[in-house]
């Protein structure tokens, strides 16, 4: 039976609280989901309305689709969620966006950043710098911009699977122009997430499933989900596993224009 949990949430230094919608019995992690998205919306808009009160405007809008040729992570929950959203779409979409993940895969590996499929899913990319996890991901996303691939859920415009989509284009907005999202120029000013929920997700995976890696390009979760998905467990506790997920949100303080 679902019920509501209430929960403190200390966004830029102050304690704001929430109320979020909690499935009870046992499931899929995927059934928190909802809960998941009430939290990362109520944070976010916190960060809009401190960017308002300092003069500035989010210019994401609809018709906008910069962000949509960036590289994404997803978590394992949402990959599966992913999956069944396109499952559900029409024949005719579903075969389309079908053939667009081959096409972005097919590029990617004509340009050295992935490896020929063999018997297992391809979980990661290759990308073409060094130094740290965050600075090859910055290499990898750059290259990937390049490129320019649209995301494969990405039809006329719109995002056909846009109530199922991933955190982190939940959470990217930004008050800079357009053609700097494009290239990721250093004029880029992204709004403060005070949350990263993917990171959430995947620290949740980590330790309530016995699956590995955590997170994927969102490029390879439908080979993983159709090779693998069936994986994930479906006998979670849902009141415990959501307090495993709060617990694993790194809250970010950062110095900033709205940072204590």
């Amino acid at each position: 039976m679902a019920k509501e949990k209430r929960v403190v949430l200390p966004i830029f230094g102050e304690n704001k609280p929430a109320t979020v919608p909690l499935p009870g019995g046992t499931g899929g992690l995927g059934a928190l989901l909802p809960a998941i998205r009430k939290l990362s919306s109520t944070v976010m808009a916190e960060s809009e309305t401190r960017a308002r009160a300092a003069g500035l405007k989010v210019s994401c809008k609809t018709g906008c689709t910069a962000c949509c040729h960036q590289l994404v992570p997803v978590s394992l929950i949402e990959a599966k969620a992913l999956a069944t959203a396109l499952a559900r779409l029409p024949q005719k979409q579903l075969k389309e966006v079908k053939n667009r993940f081959a096409h972005v895969l097919s590029t990617l590996e004509k340009n050295g950043l992935i490896h020929p499929k063999h018997d297992q899913p391809r979980t990661s990319l290759v990308s073409p710098g060094d130094g740290s996890e965050s600075e090859r991901w910055d290499a990898l996303s750059r290259k990937y911009l390049e490129l320019n691939l649209a995301c494969p859920f990405l039809i006329e415009g719109r995002c056909s699977v846009y109530e199922e989509r991933p955190f982190a284009c939940r959470e990217y907005a930004v008050t800079s122009a357009p053609e700097h999202c494009a290239t990721l120029s250093e004029q880029l000013a992204p709004l403060p997430r005070p949350v990263l929920m993917t990171q959430a997700l995947s620290l949740t995976v980590d330790r309530l499933e016995d699956a590995a890696p955590s997170t994927l390009a969102l490029p390879l979760a439908l080979e993983w989900v159709e090779a693998r998905g069936a994986e994930l467990r479906t006998d979670h506790d849902l009141s415990e596993a959501f307090d495993v997920l709060f617990e694993s949100i790194e809250w970010q303080e950062r110095d900033g224009l709205w940072a204590d």
